[in-house]
């Protein structure tokens, strides 16, 4: 009984760690594809500036 017990409540606490992992793996990947964008906006911006500015010969 008592080791029925130990090996369900093992079992639960598995299954939320799984759970919880892959939540916080979601949660990740969402963040790098703003994080992506956001860069890569940032990459636009600097090419729109570099565009705008002329070479200057020394």
């Amino acid at each position: 009984m008592v080791e029925n017990n130990i090996k369900n409540t093992i079992s639960e606490l598995i299954n939320e760690i799984k759970t919880t992992t892959e939540n916080n793996l979601s949660n990740l990947e969402q963040i790098m594809e703003v994080l992506i964008d956001k860069v890569n906006n940032i990459e636009n911006i600097l090419n729109q500036i570099r565009s705008k500015i002329k070479p200057t010969i020394y």
